[in-house]
């Protein structure tokens, strides 16, 4: 408040000097006018008069000149005290103006202060209100956790006796698992027994079998009239000499090392004349007598029958060795039908393994209800039954209806990748088998195998005739059966041997039919590699 009153008694100050200099200025103004009047006057006065009147005027000029000067010199002191004045003033103002805006800030800080004091307040309030709430909280927390403790007092008065239950229970665990234990040794025992009496027991059902088929043979064999008078006695003698593989095995190894010794003997036989070679064929004559005749244990028929056999083994002799085109010929001809005999080896199986897993898993009541309901829809009331007969029906009707249509759409398709197709199906038809013992999924594998079939066959005839040269063409397609003869040979041994280890041992069909799938999958691939390594010339389809 001072300072406030200091700046306006000097503005006051500054008023009443600038009224001064105002009315300084304004007289020094008016006595400049009235000189200047003067001066006119005593001009005009001064041609009036005379020299000496002009004299005294010229002292009165020279006192107001005087006059004038001390008035100006006045007048500019008084400008230039002024100047200093409004010089000083002005720094007075800014002064005053820095007062001033110190004075404004001070004022904001002042306001903000309070404003501040007043956030303060507030927030203290707040503060107040919160620590009050707060220490509401805190005091429904801690009864709360009060009561929780006094909750996990009880829950560990009650873990106690829970523990204690443990460890009764620990106890009897320890006594139960000393008991399991026994139990295990037990158990593992009984089923040693048990396998070993399973064991006893497939072999007694093997024997069963074994009665059963040498009966079911011994019937069938008096059925022929050459043995309808044999007696009981003789037809058990005759099937214990089948049972003796020893003398196959001999007479495998025996026709085995004579051909060999004639393919040996070929070169030095066709050199000699027509003497020596008649007694290179008179002593394996001989030998051959020797062999069959003199064995002991060999049933008349079986003499005669080896015999025969033997004596076929010397056409070897007829065999122009030095022809090599031909026999590589030959060579590609017999390699090519042991490979397509793959396939063959899965289709016999419709005549064993197919029939057995039929008759031993696969539930046809499903196929019974359906065809005795469609029947029954006509009127015609039987009690219709699958049997595994209709397997091989199933196969035979589904190329009936079907081998035209086939057959129409693979007509311009060549002939190995039509092969490698149907193969494909035929394997897929096996492989579909694995699935489930279901009768519609084995209607369903059986009817895409024989797609399968009718598909790759009636090409692998194709495929033969474009194979083989064209002067052996028909001497190739008469000996284009073996595949059946190989097919059937190692599909009905294969089989049987995979049948009862997987099926009736193990109880794992599905692995049966995938190592079939898997025989079909190696004859497709070893198609195609024959066909990379012996090209043929003609593409036809």
């Amino acid at each position: 408040m001072v300072e406030e009153d200091k700046t306006r008694k000097n503005y006051e100050n500054l008023d009443s000097l600038k009224e001064k200099l105002v009315a300084v200025t304004s007289e020094i103004d008016a006595i400049k006018s009235s000189f200047s009047k003067n001066t006119e006057d005593l001009s005009r006065i001064q041609s009036m008069l005379s020299i000496g009147h002009i004299d005294d005027i010229g002292g009165v000029i020279e006192k107001y000149e005087s006059r004038i000067a001390e008035a100006e010199r006045q007048r500019t002191e008084a400008a230039e005290s002024s100047k200093k004045y409004s010089e000083e003033l002005e720094k007075e103002k800014e002064r005053l103006i820095k007062l001033w805006d110190a004075y404004k800030n001070q004022e904001e800080e002042l306001s903000s202060t309070e404003r501040r004091i007043a956030e303060f307040e507030n927030r203290a309030k707040s503060s107040e209100v919160a620590q009050k709430q707060m220490e509401s909280d805190y005091t429904t927390r801690i009864r709360t956790l009060e009561q929780k403790l006094s909750e996990n007092e009880n829950k560990a008065y009650q873990f106690d006796e829970y523990k204690q239950k443990c460890e009764e229970l620990d106890n009897i665990k320890n006594n139960l698992e000393t008991k399991v234990n026994t139990l295990k040794v037990e158990n593992e025992r009984k089923e040693k027994e048990i396998n070993e009496l399973n064991e006893k027991l497939d072999e007694k059902k093997d024997m069963e079998n074994y009665a059963q088929y040498k009966n079911r043979l011994l019937n069938e064999i008096r059925e022929f009239p050459a043995y309808s008078l044999m007696l009981q006695s003789q037809l058990d003698e005759l099937f214990a000499r089948l049972q003796q593989r020893s003398f196959f095995w001999l007479f495998v190894a025996l026709l085995v090392v004579t051909s060999l010794a004639i393919v040996s003997l070929q070169n030095r036989f066709n050199d000699q004349g027509s003497a020596t070679k008649s007694l290179y064929i008179l002593l394996i004559l001989v030998l051959i007598g020797l062999v069959n005749w003199l064995l002991p244990g060999l049933t008349l028929f079986g003499r005669i029958v080896s015999t025969v056999i033997y004596l076929t083994v010397l056409s070897l002799f007829l065999i122009d060795s030095s022809d090599i085109p031909k026999f590589r010929d030959h060579f590609r001809f017999l390699l090519m039908v042991f490979i397509y005999s793959g396939f063959w080896i899965l289709y016999f199986q419709m005549f064993d393994s197919v029939l057995w897993y039929v008759n031993a898993y696969v539930d046809a009541s499903s196929l019974n209800a359906a065809v005795n309901s469609f029947l029954g829809f006509f009127g015609i009331q039987i009690n219709w039954f699958f049997d595994v007969e209709h397997v091989t029906a199933i196969n035979a009707g589904t190329i009936i209806l079907l081998q035209l249509i086939v057959s129409n759409i693979v007509k311009h398709t060549k002939a190995l990748p039509t092969m490698v197709v149907g193969i494909l199906l035929g394997t897929l038809g096996m492989a579909i088998l694995a699935i489930s013992t279901g009768i519609w999924v084995f209607l369903i594998g059986i009817i895409i195998f024989s797609v399968g079939e009718m598909t790759a066959h009636p090409k692998f005839i194709s495929y033969v005739g474009q194979k083989a040269p064209k002067e052996r063409v028909a001497t190739y397609m008469g000996y284009i059966f073996l595949y059946g003869v190989i097919g059937s040979s190692i599909g009905s041994i294969l089989g049987a041997n995979l049948y009862v280890h997987f099926v009736d041992k193990l109880h794992q069909p599905k692995t049966l039919w995938l190592i079939f799938a898997g025989i079909g999958v190696a004859t497709i691939f070893a198609l195609l590699i024959y066909n990379i390594f012996f090209p043929h010339e003609k593409e036809t389809t």
